[in-house]
């Protein structure tokens, strides 16, 4: 990550070594410290989240959506995926 240690990191971005470890090894599905990883690093956090070629294949409202649901908490995204399903119902 640009040449600094997860120590170094975590000091820049104000957060526990432990916690830029999960978030690079990927060990945490939605790890919340990524905003404040971003930012100590200067980059866009979608960027951060998906890299650079998978950001590039999206549209703005699709990383925009994608942003919003992954900001959510585990209890709202589970409500969000059953009113997807009851649409997906819906329309068939």
């Amino acid at each position: 990550m640009r040449g600094l240690t997860q120590q170094q990191l975590a000091e820049k971005a104000g957060i526990s070594q432990q916690a830029v470890g999960h978030a690079e090894s990927g060990l945490r599905e939605n790890p919340r410290v990524l905003p404040k990883i971003a930012q100590a690093l200067g980059v866009p956090e979608p960027w951060l989240r998906y890299g650079p070629e998978e950001l590039a294949a999206m549209d703005a409202s699709t990383i925009d959506l994608a942003t919003r649901i992954i900001a959510l908490s585990e209890e709202d995204r589970e409500f969000m995926m059953q009113s997807l399903k009851m649409l997906e119902k819906k329309r068939q």
